[in-house]
């Protein structure tokens, strides 16, 4: 996920012009044919809170003193309802009632007891379409309104118009939904009360009879939203399982998801105060649960692809630490111009929504309040990269080759950018998003995702706080500063250079081991192939003998080798040995211990003699004091089966002959490159017709079971008491077969060789 090449000054230019095209065009569609561009100049805030007040007066609501808060919202939920029940007439009704906008307005009040919040939106025209009583205390929260649904419906009709009769009740979607409809409207129209038993009461007003309404709640239950409801939660499971697992193999890093979790519940504490007791319940219990479900999902599909993810790197580490420099201010750069691209779509396919036949926007762009809990841009934000994040690296795992296509088919169904109805339509856009933004995480890294998604979302929620600043001043400033800061905080990081973020610190310490491990896994692998190489490729072919071997490397490279050489009187020299150690320098042993044999075996040597010369090599060279080595080395007379064998410190071989049991070949001998002077002796046998000659390391006799008990020198002798009828291959799966049986399924802690001589 890194950039093969940086982009000059001239193309971030490009991309920025690009992007800021797209955003032009995309707020010129949607003023022009969404409701909420159409809107216009918004009468005084003064007038609607003096509607709010004449309303309260009217129906004998008892206002708390001081000033109502008055807040700009798009009500877009409610619109939703209006495009459902009128189709392809919905869009100019929206715009002919001044639904593009909606002002709440709210003020504590009596109205029976106890104590609430009365809160009243208008329409863009000052008409009341949604209304609600909130408890302000806890008593009155866990107890039925005094208010009844009833009286606050009323608040919501015009002079001449009442509530009929016939209303009927739906149970949609999980909850009780009363619908009225209203005698003496213009047009066809009803009221909403959905659980008007409860100690909350709302109710709104909207376009249709109650009988279409019915059918519309029945239609859009649960059956039509399933794949909004069941994919989340899934992602939710998955996420916090693999956070776990992470955490207990302290594989995880908390700091990147801990800042970004933290900015989102700061600004949505602070951005959205509670008015009631239904809101404290959301800032207390949602908000922080929120922020906590999004910091262990960043955390875990960040460490999961640090953990897993080769190539992945994200500048998100330098720039929490504050050394932004080249780097991160290209990814800015690229990620405020695809945000701003990103944006543009979103509120061209809203516009073009709106005339297509079959197609209608279901939501809005923009996200009023800007923090509010449901639509914060860094919450959408998060949800969708770390989705992205999280079904690639899964598709790295499973299938580099599918891995992308599974990110990109799965994510729509989590977070869907532009809502749209019907769901295939949004599905699609989601896809088509989500191919911008995946290729922009692979190629251009984590930070340039971010901020394209972030700025995808609250562009043009900047845009409609600017075209209202007297109504939001402070959703103006703050969208408009955190609209700019990608780009200002970009410009200075690629004027500072690369040398500002280097910075080895930034990288957590659990990437740092793993690669450490994986350079030890790549060095170890390496060092096997080089014990592979050093040992021979073919074994020697000899009439009336059969010759077989076999190393078993361990976990950790040890130094066992093994070797067959040739002189120049055609006798077999057999050789198997043991350096002490592991690694680099092991192997260096067995290389040096190899050459030695290659240039002292000749015609006139014995195996004892060549000890001795290998013992002062080892002394003399630089491994000398430090590293020492077993070696067993027989000479073997072809014809005759006789054998002169000498030992230094090697595992005594043991000599299987026909009708005779199995014995070891003792021969005592210090071993090589270490201890005092000493002198080696040469044991002459003759392996008798059918004799079996067996040579091994010590790691066939130390390697334990699961208790802990050694294979022994005993096991060994008991397989090759059978020997005689076996041939060599067979004698070495025999001994091997058993040892693995005594092993349990354990890995051996020690490499171990065996050499098999038959004479057949």
């Amino acid at each position: 996920m890194t950039v093969p090449k940086p982009p000059t000054w001239l193309a971030l230019l490009v991309r920025l012009l690009a992007g800021s095209a797209v955003l032009a065009a995309g707020l010129a569609a949607g003023r022009a044919l969404l409701p909420a561009g159409r809107v216009g100049e918004l009468p005084p805030r003064e007038s609607y809170v003096d509607s709010f007040r004449e309303v309260a007066r009217r129906h004998g609501v008892s206002l708390d003193p001081g000033a109502p808060r008055v807040r700009l919202d798009t009500g877009e939920q409610a619109n939703t309802v209006a495009r459902r029940l009128l189709g392809a007439a919905a869009n100019e009704w929206l715009v002919r009632h001044g639904r593009g906008l909606a002002v709440e307005v709210s003020q504590g009040a009596q109205w029976g007891v106890p104590q609430g919040r009365l809160t009243i939106t208008f329409s863009a025209t000052r008409e009341p379409w949604s209304a609600s009583w909130n408890p302000t205390s806890a008593p009155g929260f866990f107890s039925p309104s005094a208010a009844q649904p009833d009286a606050i419906c009323a608040l919501l009709l015009g002079r001449g118009e009442s509530q009929a009769k016939d209303g009927v009740t739906s149970t949609a979607q999980g909850s009780v939904t009363s619908l009225v409809r209203i005698a003496g409207a213009p047009e066809p129209q009803h009221l909403q009360m959905v659980d008007p038993s409860g100690a909350t009461v709302a109710c709104s007003r909207c376009p249709g009879n109650p009988a279409a309404a019915s059918r519309d709640l029945a239609r859009h239950g649960f059956g039509a939203g399933w794949v909004r409801l069941i994919a989340p939660l899934a992602l939710a499971v998955f996420a916090v399982g693999l956070f776990a697992a992470l955490a207990l193999r302290a594989r995880v890093d908390l700091w990147n998801g801990a800042a970004l979790a933290g900015a989102f519940l700061v600004t949505t504490l602070a951005g959205d105060w509670p008015v009631s007791i239904s809101d404290v319940i959301v800032q207390v219990v949602a908000t922080p649960a929120t922020a906590v479900w999004l910091l262990l999902l960043w955390a875990g599909a960040e460490s999961w692809a640090r953990a897993h993810v080769p190539d992945f790197t994200t500048t998100l580490d330098t720039l929490r630490r504050g050394r932004l420099g080249a780097r991160g201010g290209r990814e800015l750069l690229t990620g405020w111009s695809l945000g701003a691209g990103i944006a543009g779509v979103r509120l061209a396919t809203l516009a073009v929504a709106v005339p297509l036949p079959g197609v209608d926007p279901a939501g809005g762009a923009a996200s009023l309040p800007l923090f509010a809990l449901g639509g914060h841009p860094l919450r959408r934000a998060m949800i969708w990269v770390a989705s992205l994040l999280l079904v690639a690296t899964l598709g790295e795992k499973v299938s580099r080759r599918w891995g992308a296509a599974l990110a990109l088919l799965a994510v729509p169904l989590v977070l869907a950018p532009v809502r749209l109805s019907p769901w295939l339509a949004e599905y699609a856009v989601g896809v088509l998003l989500g191919v911008v933004l995946f290729v922009a995480l692979r190629r251009a890294g984590l930070t340039t995702a971010l901020v394209a998604a972030l700025l995808g979302f609250l562009l043009p929620t900047a845009a409609l706080a600017l075209r209202y600043a007297a109504w939001m001043p402070v959703t103006a400033v703050v969208a408009t500063v955190v609209a700019l800061a990608p780009l200002v905080a970009g410009v200075l990081g690629v004027a500072r250079g690369e040398a500002v973020e280097r910075d080895p610190g930034a990288v957590p310490e659990f990437v740092r081991r793993g690669e450490r491990e994986r350079r030890l896994s790549y060095e170890m692998d390496l060092l096997a192939r080089m014990q592979l190489g050093l040992l021979p490729q073919s074994l020697p072919n000899l009439p009336g003998y059969e010759i077989t071997a076999r190393s078993v490397l361990a976990t950790e490279a040890g130094g066992d080798l093994y070797d067959f050489l040739r002189d120049e009187r055609g006798r077999l020299w057999i050789a198997a040995g043991d350096v002490s150690g592991h690694g680099y320098s092991c192997a260096i042993g067995q290389a040096s211990v190899k050459a030695s044999l290659l240039s002292l075996v000749d015609g006139n040597a014995n195996p004892a003699r060549i000890l001795d010369r290998v013992d002062r090599v080892i002394r003399d060279s630089s491994l000398g004091g430090r590293q020492f080595a077993t070696l067993c080395l027989a000479c073997l007379e072809v014809a005759t089966g006789r054998l002169l064998i000498s030992n230094a410190g090697h595992p005594f071989p043991i000599l299987a002959a026909p009708q005779q049991p199995p014995r070891e070949l003792e021969m005592p001998g210090l071993p090589l490159g270490q201890g005092p002077p000493r002198r080696y002796r040469d044991l002459e046998v003759t392996i008798p017709k059918g004799g079996v000659l067996l040579f091994y390391s010590d790691g066939l006799y130390e390697a334990t079971d699961p208790n802990g008990n050694p294979y022994g020198f005993d096991r060994p002798q008991r397989v090759l008491a059978d020997a005689a009828a076996w041939n060599a291959a067979e004698v070495l799966e025999r001994l091997i077969f058993d040892w693995r049986r005594h092993l349990a399924g354990a890995a051996p802690a020690d490499d171990t060789t065996l050499v098999v001589l038959k004479r057949v």
